[in-house]
């Protein structure tokens, strides 16, 4: 017997303070045990203690145990209580993560690993290996797409690392696989219920299940070729380090038996959180006993990171492989329950129970019946559950400071004490800005991606501007408006739009006028040529002087572009930052050291980009920024917002393990709690998991970790309409907390919140005055008279200001210069085949056709080649062929002189000049037909078709309620068109229906064309969009739409800073 522990006075108490189920895990010294441990149970504190009782009872040394847990943090931890116990003994006990013990076994046994001349891969390099086995994919593989050939990247690594984590490679894939597929006809479900087919697989059900599982299965086969490349390049992945281990505890028996005499007592935490490689590995070091001395702690109702691998399965796996076989009485005396918590009140435990009861796969259903029993010192504390509904998202984030701030000033509640949790990071964003308007201090670490904050964004468009001025002058010419609005440079907005304007209508006139139309190859030096000449015109000192720094920034910019043709890559950043005034700019911010470290992180990667290739040029650097973006792996640091003893502001994820008296949980609305990225690519469903809704139970999970945070308080809120004014209804947790609810029950659902107060409303009209409004100044109407004079509405423009008020201002009205991107390219391309085809070939053979038309796409695509990257044209210039030979399977063309193509037309509505270009018009009988062609997937998403409030479905936004979609508009603008065009136009007779044909659809999932039925009823509600529009126009009236996604509010909010 070692007596090492008995002097520490600590461990003697913690001992003594143990409750009889504690007690009982800790005193079972050798052999499994399997503790199941709810929140607040006092986990940690038993770990412990069971290693002091090991040292106390047994002649085990402290280097004989090894303790395996989920985090360093938990590991950190525990080596701390540890040393209370134990004192510098603990030192040499093993503590580790899984990742850290295969590291330690690897650098132990280096001759076994030989893996000296390998380093980590980067998340970067990882998709550019992915990229290359794509490229080598055959043209015909059901992974090899036709378009954006590497929109799968992001999906294969973390599959790749699925698959890694769970230890399946193509073979068990396969297994698997089929395995699920026998099962689909258990289901009732999934068979018809009667007629001839009765008892017969529902095809449709079939391929639903399958189809992702088939895709799947091909890209499981692509593993080993990413492994293969990784030992080329001398790299390896972070689950590579498990799977070394593994396959070495398989391939050298000696190797897994040195450790298994070493480590004889074996402990892990967080079972719940470990995947299939990880207790892949744990089982080999136990495997050398039949009743091995494991002790593992977990809890299956806690298991919230099967995102990244964790597998509850495991726990009932633990029971079946060391507890079940020795019989009934063994595993009921080995499976410990911890029911004492002491945390939280016996009302908030037991609606914690309510919820987690509805999940099928729980150990816990079947080995305890009741919920924790509350034993701390707030167990009777009398409130209710609060569950709260708020009228929107900023009238929740108003309610719930009041009541911060009640609980804070009259019950005394420090603000540390309160924290605020939610699933995702963007729901916190505007609660968080009226916390600080109203001086409720706030604590949040978050980490953000650098690539998706303003300043980085602003670095790249510079950088962007130089190298297409540098590839070909005056290329960057659509960059040059938004830079120059960048607040590093504090020029006025409105004299930057008098310069752009001033330019426009040089162009406009010289259009007028019979000149070549403007190209923007000399953009640059038209707004420096009128710069000057502003300057000369000015009428004041102010208005001079605010010209002339337009006219410097310009000349700064062009000194950017000859240093950037000479200096290397860490030189041209720095200029960046000193000539575009950046640094006196971040210095005068509250932020400021916040955006010194995004600068600091961006440049830390240049310079590791620099150092890895020496030759790297600013193109290949963008390059690279790109596919950070591209493939989902930005750049990340730690944004911090501390305000002192703050209210804790957290995601609900990282909740788990802390506590607090009061908890609010926020934004619990339906759509937040099932939106969602879902994968194409996923592991079969195992037979334990198939009687469950394994999303659904994953997310319950999560929601019960939150409500099992706090001691006292617990408010659940919500709002019912989103920022986009969608209706909005309460998540399924809340609805299961809240079935049959009887009133001396736990939970109380209050009735909807509204909040009246001063500081509500100054936070309301400061949030509507942050650049969504563009006020009609005179000064600006002067401007811009000359296009309003002789605008002419088109069904575009239209859209645009339904849209987006904001959209039309600065794209239609503005008419900023932009870049056509690959897929608009692609779809010109297609429309000019189209045209050569019915223009020119419809009498033709098919294989003439065909060809004809191919060669037009050819021609169109080679002239603008710049647009595409190698892969997309390579890409697109394959991929045209397939589409015309489609389009002309499903629609042949035959010969019709009545046929209209590339149709320009012009109409007047009560004075409203409109125009259209309509692709093209057939004549049947003494009806004319209007044919659009569409290209990319079609997405019924939005409602396209639907007529302004027809019955709204789920998922019909509220602009598409209002408005109608806009194919509906157009199908009826180009039928405003022909009826009411300016003659002399080519057409007699009846307008008919207008038909939108799809031609990139092939197949059996080909999208039938969509026929439009145009009634008066229709012509009136368009033609009073279009007058109202129009007179918004005049009126210079433009407000933003508001979203937080919208580019154009956000262009202007920040060119109104």
């Amino acid at each position: 017997m070692n007596n090492m522990a008995l002097s520490y006075t600590a461990y003697r108490e913690a001992l003594q303070r143990l409750n009889p189920e504690q007690r009982r895990a800790v005193d079972l010294v050798d052999g499994p045990v399997l503790v199941l441990a709810g929140p607040g149970t006092g986990k940690t504190q038993i770990l412990a203690a069971r290693i002091g009782r090991i040292l106390e009872t047994t002649d085990a040394d402290p280097s004989n145990i090894l303790c395996l847990t989920y985090t360093e943090a938990g590991a950190t931890a525990m080596r701390a209580r540890l040393i209370q116990f134990i004192g510098p003994q603990a030192h040499k006990v093993s503590i580790h993560t899984f990742h850290g013990f295969c590291n330690r076994v690897i650098q132990e046994n280096k001759e076994i690993f030989n893996l000296d001349d390998l380093d980590p891969v980067s998340d970067l390099e990882s998709a550019e290996f992915i990229r290359k086995i794509i490229d080598d994919l055959d043209w015909n593989h059901p992974l090899r797409r036709r378009k954006m050939r590497y929109f799968d990247v992001n999906g294969l690594r973390k599959f790749f690392d699925e698959l890694k984590k769970e230890g399946v490679d193509e073979e068990e894939y396969l297994q698997r696989m089929e395995a699920f597929e026998a099962s689909i006809g258990e289901n009732p479900d999934n068979l018809y219920k009667k007629g001839e087919r009765k008892g017969e697989i529902k095809p449709s059900v079939y391929n639903k299940l399958m189809d992702p599982l088939r895709r799947s299965y091909e890209a499981s086969k692509l593993l080993p070729k990413y492994q293969e490349i990784l030992q080329e390049e001398h790299r390896f992945d972070f689950q590579d380090m498990l799977l070394f281990v593994h396959e070495a505890f398989i391939n050298h028996e000696e190797l897994l038996l040195a450790y298994q005499e070493q480590f004889q007592y074996l402990l892990v935490d967080e079972y719940q959180d470990t995947n299939g490689i990880q207790n892949a590995i744990l089982f080999q070091l136990a495997s050398f006993w039949d009743q091995p001395n494991l002790f593992a702690v977990g809890d299956d109702d806690q298991s919230i990171y099967r995102f990244q691998g964790a597998n509850v399965e495991n726990i009932e796996h633990f029971k079946e492989s060391f507890l079940s076989p020795f019989g009934e009485a063994f595993e009921k005396e080995r499976i410990v329950q911890l029911q004492r918590n002491y945390r939280s009140s016996q009302r908030i435990l037991n609606e914690a129970d309510v919820l987690i009861r509805n999940n099928i796969q729980r150990l816990a259903q079947q080995s305890h019946p009741n919920p924790l029993h509350a034993s701390s010192d707030e167990a009777n504390f009398d409130q209710n559950i609060s569950v709260l509904s708020y009228e929107d998202g900023l009238q929740e984030a108003a309610g719930i400071a009041e009541k911060i701030q009640f609980l804070h000033k009259q019950q005394g509640l420090a603000y540390q004490d309160i924290a605020v949790f939610y699933k995702k990071h963007s729901t916190a964003e505007r609660i968080a800005q009226y916390f600080q308007h109203v001086g409720i201090p706030i604590q949040i670490v978050r980490t953000t991606n650098i690539l998706e904050e303003a300043l980085t964004q602003q670095i790249r468009d510079i950088m962007k501007y130089l190298q297409l001025e540098m590839q070909s002058p005056f290329k960057g010419g659509h960059l040059l408006h938004k830079i120059l609005h960048f607040p590093c440079f504090d020029l006025s907005g409105i004299c930057i739009s008098r310069v752009h304007i001033s330019v426009q209508q040089t162009i406009a006139q010289q259009i007028e006028a019979g000149e070549e139309r403007f190209d923007g190859k000399n953009y640059r030096l038209q707004w420096l040529s009128h710069c000057k000449r502003l300057i000369q015109r000015a009428q004041s000192s102010q208005e001079k002087e605010a010209f002339a720094a337009i006219a410097e920034s310009l000349q700064s910019l062009d000194n950017l572009i000859a240093e950037a043709f000479s200096q290397p890559l860490q030189h041209i950043f720095n200029s960046i930052i000193k000539t575009c005034g950046m640094l006196p700019w971040i210095n005068g911010q509250s932020n400021k050291l916040f955006l010194l470290q995004e600068i600091n992180t961006l440049f830390d990667f240049l310079k590791a980009e620099t150092q890895r290739n020496k030759a790297l040029k600013l193109k290949d650097f963008l390059h690279t920024l790109d596919l950070l973006d591209t493939h989902d792996i930005g750049l990340r640091m730690q944004k911090v917002i501390h305000s002192g003893e703050g209210v804790q502001f957290m995601t609900l994820h990282g909740s788990k393990g802390l506590e607090f008296d009061t908890v609010f949980m926020i934004g619990n609305d339906h759509k937040t709690w099932t939106s969602g990225v879902r994968s194409r690519f996923k592991l079969p469903p195992t037979p334990e998991s198939m009687d469950s809704n394994i999303d659904v139970e994953d997310a319950r999970r999560l929601f019960y970790v939150g409500i099992t945070r706090p001691k006292r308080r617990l408010y659940i809120s919500y709002p019912l309409q989103s920022n986009t004014n969608k209706s909005l209804v309460e998540c399924q947790f809340i609805s299961e907390l809240l079935a049959e609810r009887k009133d001396d029950e736990n939970t109380q659902h209050h009735s909807p919140q509204h909040i009246e107060s001063s500081v509500y409303a100054d936070f309301l009209q400061q949030s509507l005055e942050q650049g969504n409004v563009l006020h009609a100044d005179p000064n600006n109407r002067d401007m811009l008279q000359f296009a309003l004079d002789n605008y002419v509405m088109s069904v575009t423009h239209l859209n645009n200001f339904l849209k987006c008020p904001l959209q039309f201002y600065y794209l239609n009205l503005l008419r900023l210069p932009s870049p056509m991107s690959p897929a608009a390219q692609f779809g010109s391309a297609v429309h000019k085949a189209l045209e050569v085809l019915f223009d020119k070939y419809s009498d033709a053979q098919g294989d003439v056709q065909l060809d004809q038309s191919y060669k037009a796409f050819q021609r169109h695509l080679q002239r603008n080649k710049e647009v595409f990257s190698q892969e997309e044209f390579e890409d697109f210039y394959s991929y045209g062929k397939e589409v015309l030979e489609n389009y002309l399977q499903q629609h042949p063309v035959s010969p019709n002189t009545n046929r209209r193509n590339e149709l320009k037309v012009k109409a007047n509505i009560e004075g409203i000049e409109i125009r259209g270009n309509i692709d093209r018009i057939d004549k049947l009988e003494s009806t004319w037909h209007v044919f659009d062609y569409k290209t990319g997937k079609f997405n019924n998403t939005y409602r396209p078709f639907n007529r302004p409030n027809q019955s709204v479905v789920q998922g019909t936004s509220h602009h598409v309620a209002q408005y109608g979609g806009d194919y509906w508009r157009q199908a009826v603008f180009y039928y405003i068109l022909l009826q009411y065009a300016h003659h002399p136009i080519d057409i007699q007779g009846t307008v008919g229906s207008v038909q939108f044909q799809y031609v990139e659809q092939k197949g059996d999932k080909a999208q039938e064309p969509h026929f439009v039925d145009i009634s008066q009823e229709d012509v009136s509600a368009v033609i009073q969009q279009i007058k109202e529009v129009y007179g918004k126009i005049q009126r210079f009236e433009f407000e933003g739409c508001g979203k937080e996604d919208c580019e154009w509010c956000s262009l202007h909010q920040s060119t109104s800073a």
